[in-house]
């Protein structure tokens, strides 16, 4: 697995929410993949497998993770809520259906029909026509390839020259929590890696010297007295 990097600069995030929103066909549905990854800090698997009713009108999510099969509970925000119930209602999507279907996996069913008047000989073939019958209600969500195809078209049309994928959402909600706090150990627990080391965590997040060094010339000052 290639190594991804969080999205750090607001500018690019900006620029990505408006690159995924010009596409004609999916563009809100990709754009609301971008925001709840980056206001969650859910895996890609557990994204996918969301349904419009873990979602709609919530205050929080609660989801089982894939990966450890823990209870993860996170609150929405409320201008992701806003944008989640505009893209449910203006798509008119039911309770049951996936979050964010896909247009390629659909219920088919194939009959096969026989002509009423003809006959069949022992051991012949049947002749008849096959019919494919599509189920208005998709049954899927997208793929994982599907997602990252997505955030790295979008990542690579707006001049990010780091490798971004699915996961790079997860990194830049660690990321954006760590600088909002500055607390390592609640960013640690926000994305689920209490039992990793800070050097570890901080390699994960794409914390490096220069960040650290302007953290602590903007952040200390020495008082004369």
């Amino acid at each position: 697995m290639n190594y991804v990097y969080a999205i750090k600069e607001d500018s690019q995030i900006e620029q990505m929410k408006q690159v995924l929103l010009s596409d004609k066909l999916h563009g809100q549905r990709n754009y609301i993949l971008f925001l709840l990854g980056i206001y969650s800090g859910y895996r890609i698997s557990d994204i996918l497998k969301l349904k419009v009713s873990d979602v709609y009108n919530k205050k929080y999510f609660e989801i089982i993770e894939n990966k450890t099969g823990k209870l993860r509970k996170r609150i929405i925000h409320p201008e992701l809520k806003e944008e989640l119930n505009l893209y449910i209602e203006s798509n008119k999507l039911s309770l049951d259906s996936y979050l964010f279907p896909s247009q390629k996996h659909r219920n088919e069913i194939t009959v096969k029909t026989i002509p009423k008047k003809t006959k069949r000989k022992k051991n012949s073939k049947n002749t008849g026509e096959y019919i494919t019958i599509k189920n208005k209600a998709p049954n899927s969500p997208i793929t994982r390839k599907t997602a990252w195809e997505i955030l790295n078209k979008a990542a690579k049309e707006i001049g990010i020259t780091d490798n971004i994928g699915t996961h790079s959402l997860r990194k830049t909600f660690g990321n954006k929590i760590y600088k909002n706090t500055g607390d390592l150990v609640l960013t640690q627990q926000a994305i689920g890696r209490s039992n990793s080391s800070i050097g570890s965590t901080k390699r994960y997040l794409g914390i490096d010297q220069a960040e650290i060094d302007n953290a602590i010339m903007n952040c200390l000052s020495i008082t004369h007295h």
